[in-house]
Parts: structure tokens; C-alpha cells; sequence
């Protein structure tokens, strides 16, 4: 199959383009192989390319034209064919933007998901092109690719403002070693050319003829190339020298894109702007994790990077459900494995890596921040950044956290919808526990609880949450007051759930709501049960346990029913 015609003919007339791949199952396969480049296991780099290459080939021939198909064929034929792979997949994505731009998959109103494919190839192109080092290639082979590459710069920022701009892309093409231009042959010196060079060799001093007498022939000769030597070279072989070019040494990094010195004339100057300037960033975000991982700045500048230009939820289909595709689950176990068995550095580094590539999987942020905290006090600014800015992008986005990946598979776990209340300031339990809600009498007099809730809150901001968990439950078992039972589990659940632990808190869980309903707590003190409720649905709601799941929606009604209000803050979460 002709690679090069992949991006020019058509699949059939009547359908220039094809139709939509995402269900054909040499896609899936496809994706599948992709996959496999997400998962922090031993699968990892075992990605079969020369098949991804064969099916990508077969889909864009005989199926469709898909951009994403495209930007993965062309990473195949990096890794199998290397720098002619470069040129053939860059001239087959420019050839699809040339010639089907208007309905290739996917479609254009799916913007995002064609300047997604897109950047895809393009930071993988970028990793090649700055990693290679031999061999050298030919002089007009790495013209070839910068001008196709110029070529589809050009047709994408008339076709796409959000696309990536490829001119750093090309300056680092520079950096390719290039092999040395053959010079011209020069035509074969005269006769007497020759007879003119014997006299400059006789003209020597006598101390060289008194060798060369001394040391018979040999040394005659070896006398005479050291005269040829001293001179340069005999001439013919000077006029060479002159014109031939150096040998190709590795060229130096290109000089960073300048910086805009005015101000944009227009929408699509300032976007192509923001676009090289969030490339720049994405760099000094990889560099600063890479030198110092405690750096705070390093997770914000990658989360700027990844999240600056978001401004809308995705599309939104049935159920909360969002065409995106979802991650790989054996991403997410390998990352729980890894912070279990205190991996937490190649864990950190592992989820910051696909921040870009998952930019809705909001649990990539709280695995983050639990690898830091775990960490210590060293990596504590750190991991207060990531909170921050997790925050803050979760408030400018509301409802983010409801929504899921094409498969169902939330954005947040039950684990993450905690972190985000209590990093958001929208989980207020905590506080009612301390001081009972608002209107409502605090603890009875006696109570030990308050006491105790504030040495537990110390030891969990000393991350000593093991020793906070020993403290409530010891409590628990202890206390003499009903009420104050009740107060000391609600702080224990509270606490696990907090510590990324919400399966250790289900049966503390089930306990509470048990109690509410053996002492009928919501007829006689309903602000107090108002907050065992509250951690009990938010518990239950998404937890892996069919049978909790499926009773969160009886204790939501039951909050509505004390405090419409409150049900009505805790439905959107």
C-alpha cells in the first residue's frame, strides 16, 4: 500500500471521506495498542506499532479519513520506519487537512477532538525530533520535512486557530545532524601541472635531500608527503578542501521563539500567541519536575498548561456522559498500587505526565496530592498547589465533578468528590460537627467531644492520621453518652473519608445511619442527624458496593426531608 496516498485519494467517490471509525473494531484495536502507552505497568512500551501501522493504513484507505487515526499511524511510522517515518506521516496529516479538512473525522463541529489528534502527534513528534541523534540525514531529506511541515503549519492556522503551531516544531528540525554535501568533482589536473609541482619539490633545503640520500626510497617518499603536508595539500586536493563543507556537527538547541514584542492584531494572532506561550510552559513544567519534584511551581505551571484555555464543560450526552474516551482502569490501579507501596515519587511524576492527555479525570489530582502529602513536609507547598489550583478549576467549571467518560466511568471517584469538598470549602460537615448547625444546641455539657475532635484535626495536619483514626475510635468505645457515640463516629468517618480512605469508612457508615434510625435522631435532634445523613450519602453515592449505591437515593430523601436546602447544595455535588 502507497503510505504517501493515503491523504489524496479518496475512499469512494460518493463519500470522499468514508465513514465515522470510532466502533469499527480496527479501531478499537488500534486504540487498545495506544493504550497501552498510559499504563504504568510492565504493558508499558509494548505497543505493537507495525500493527497500529497496518490497521491505521487499512482505515484511512478503505474506511474513513480520521485525523486521530492519522496522528496515530504517524507516531507507527515513527517507531518502525524513524525519520522517513516522520516525513511520510507528517505529509499524510498534511495532505488530510489539505484535501478533506471539511468533512474528515472527526467531524468539524468536534473541534476539540481534532486539534486534540493533533496536538497528540505533535508532542510525540517533538519527543523524536529532539531526541535524535544518528544517523545523519541528507541535506535535502530534512528540507523536505520543514517544508512540509511549514506547509501544514500553514494550512492549519488558516483552517484552525486552536491548533498547535508547528514553527517551534520546525526550529527543532534544525537540530537533526546533516550529512555532509558531496562536493562537485573536480576535473583531472593537467600534465603539466604536475611538472610544475617537481621544481617546488627539489627547491627544498639540502638537510631533507641528505635524508633522503641517508634513508634510501622510503624515506624519499616519506619526506615528500611531509613537503605536501606543510603545503596544504597538493592543489587540487587545496581547492577541494576549500569548497568542501565541514563535516556535519549536531547543530545547536534553537533560540527559544521570540517574544511578542506588540500587542495581536487580531483574534487569531493573539491565539496563536497564547498557543506558543502554552507549549513554552508545558516545557518548564516538564523541566522543573524533572530537576526538583518538591518545586510548587512545577505543578502549577502544568496545570496552567493543561487547563488555561478550558472555559466549558465538554458535550454533554444521556446520563452525564460525555464522549470522551475514558482512561485505561489499569492506569488508575497501577497508580493505587504504586502509592500503597509508597512508590509515591513514580506515582506523582506517572499522573502529572497524563494531566494533559486526561484533562477531566479529576482523580489524576487527588493521587497527585496524596503521593506528595505522603511525601512529607519537604513536598507539603507542593501538594498545597495542586489543591489550589484543582480548586480553582473545579469552581470555574460547576458540575464538572457530576459528569463521566463515554463509558460511564465518572470524572470523580467517591475518593476525589471528598478531596474536592474539603479543598473547595463546599463540605462543611467538619465544622457542624465541632459546633452542631446553625440554630441548633452544641455538644451537652460534659462532652468531651469537642476536645477531642480538635487533638484529632491536630494529628491529621501533623500527618498522623493513623494515630487520629486510634483516637476517635477509642473514644467510641469508651463513652458513656449516646450522643456523644454518635458525634465520635461521625468525626471517625469524617476522617477516613478525608484520607482518601472511603472504604475503610462504609461499615462506620452503615453504623451511623443504623444508630439514626434505632434512636430516632431525626424526630427528636434533626441537625444532628442532618450531618450523619449527609456523610452517609456522600459515602454511599459513588462507592464500587451495588447494594450502598443503590440505597444512597433513600438517605437523599430522607436529608430533603429534614433540610430541602441542604439536599438541594449536596445534589450538585
Amino acid at each position: 500500500m502507497d503510505i504517501l496516498s493515503l491523504g489524496k485519494t479518496p475512499i469512494r467517490q460518493e463519500a470522499p471521506t468514508g465513514e465515522d471509525t470510532t466502533y469499527l473494531p480496527e479501531f478499537e484495536e488500534i486504540q487498545n495498542e495506544i493504550d497501552k502507552l498510559s499504563v504504568v505497568s510492565e504493558q508499558a512500551g509494548q505497543v505493537d506499532w507495525d500493527r497500529v501501522l497496518e490497521l491505521g493504513a487499512v482505515l484511512l484507505a478503505e474506511k474513513s479519513k480520521n485525523l486521530l487515526v492519522a496522528a496515530y499511524m504517524a507516531e507507527a511510522l515513527i517507531k518502525t520506519r524513524q525519520f522517513e517515518g516522520l516525513q511520510q506521516g507528517t505529509q499524510v496529516l498534511k495532505d488530510l487537512v489539505e484535501n478533506y479538512w471539511d468533512t474528515l473525522f472527526p467531524p468539524k463541529k468536534r473541534k476539540k477532538g481534532r486539534i486534540n489528534a493533533l496536538k497528540w502527534w505533535y508532542d510525540r513528534a517533538e519527543k523524536f525530533i529532539n531526541d535524535y541523534q544518528s544517523p545523519a540525514q541528507p541535506a535535502e531529506a530534512v528540507d523536505d520535512i520543514k517544508k512540509t511541515l511549514s506547509d501544514l503549519d500553514g494550512l492549519l492556522a488558516e483552517k484552525a486557530d486552536d491548533a498547535p503551531m508547528l514553527r517551534p516544531l520546525i526550529q527543532h528540525v534544525d537540530k537533526i545532524p546533516v550529512e555532509a554535501r558531496q562536493p562537485e568533482p573536480e576535473p583531472q589536473p593537467e600534465p603539466e601541472i604536475e611538472a610544475e609541482a617537481q621544481p617546488e619539490a627539489e627547491a627544498q633545503p639540502q638537510t631533507a635531500g641528505a635524508a633522503a640520500e641517508a634513508g634510501g626510497g622510503d624515506t624519499d617518499q616519506e619526506a615528500a608527503k611531509e613537503k605536501v603536508r606543510d603545503a596544504g595539500g597538493p592543489p587540487e586536493e587545496k581547492q577541494a578542501q576549500q569548497k568542501a563543507p565541514k563535516p556535519a556537527e549536531p547543530a545547536p538547541a534553537p533560540p527559544a521563539p521570540p517574544a511578542m514584542t506588540q500587542a495581536p492584531e487580531s483574534d487569531r494572532d493573539a491565539k496563536k500567541a497564547l498557543n506558543a506561550s502554552l507549549d513554552t510552559l508545558g516545557r518548564l513544567a516538564r523541566y522543573y519536575l524533572k530537576i526538583n519534584d518538591a518545586n510548587p511551581m512545577a505543578y502549577r505551571l502544568n496545570r496552567i498548561y493543561a487547563w488555561l484555555t478550558v472555559d466549558a464543560l465538554p458535550l454533554v450526552q444521556e446520563e452525564n456522559k460525555t464522549p470522551l474516551p475514558p482512561p485505561d482502569p489499569a492506569v488508575k490501579s497501577a497508580l493505587e498500587d504504586q502509592l500503597a507501596a509508597g512508590d509515591c515519587q513514580n506515582a506523582v511524576a506517572a499522573a502529572e505526565a497524563r494531566l494533559r492527555e486526561h484533562l477531566f479525570w479529576l482523580d489524576l489530582n487527588r493521587m497527585a496530592a496524596r503521593g506528595l502529602e505522603a511525601l512529607g513536609a519537604k513536598y507539603e507547598p507542593a501538594q498545597e498547589m495542586i489543591c489550589r489550583e484543582t480548586a480553582m478549576f473545579v469552581k470555574r467549571l460547576p458540575g464538572l465533578e457530576n459528569l463521566a467518560f463515554s463509558d460511564g466511568t465518572p470524572f470523580c471517584d467517591s475518593q476525589t468528590r471528598q478531596w474536592l469538598n474539603s479543598i473547595t470549602g463546599a463540605d462543611t460537615a467538619q465544622q457542624e460537627v465541632l459546633s452542631g448547625p446553625a440554630g441548633q444546641a452544641g455538644p451537652e455539657t460534659g462532652s468531651r467531644h469537642p476536645e477531642i475532635e480538635a487533638q484529632a484535626g491536630e494529628l491529621v495536619k501533623s500527618k498522623k492520621t493513623v494515630a487520629a483514626v486510634e483516637l476517635l475510635q477509642e473514644q467510641l468505645a469508651s463513652c458513656s453518652s449516646g450522643r456523644d457515640a454518635l458525634l465520635f463516629r461521625i468525626s471517625l468517618c469524617r476522617v477516613l473519608i478525608n484520607a482518601g480512605r472511603a472504604e475503610l469508612a462504609l461499615p462506620q457508615l452503615e453504623a451511623l445511619e443504623a444508630e439514626i434510625d434505632l434512636h430516632g435522631i431525626e424526630s427528636w435532634e434533626p441537625g444532628l442527624a442532618l450531618q450523619g445523613l449527609q456523610l452517609v450519602y456522600a459515602g454511599f453515592r459513588d462507592c464500587a458496593r451495588e447494594r450502598l449505591r443503590d440505597r444512597a437515593g433513600a438517605v437523599f430523601d430522607r436529608i430533603a426531608r429534614i433540610n430541602p436546602a441542604a439536599a438541594f447544595k449536596i445534589s450538585g455535588i
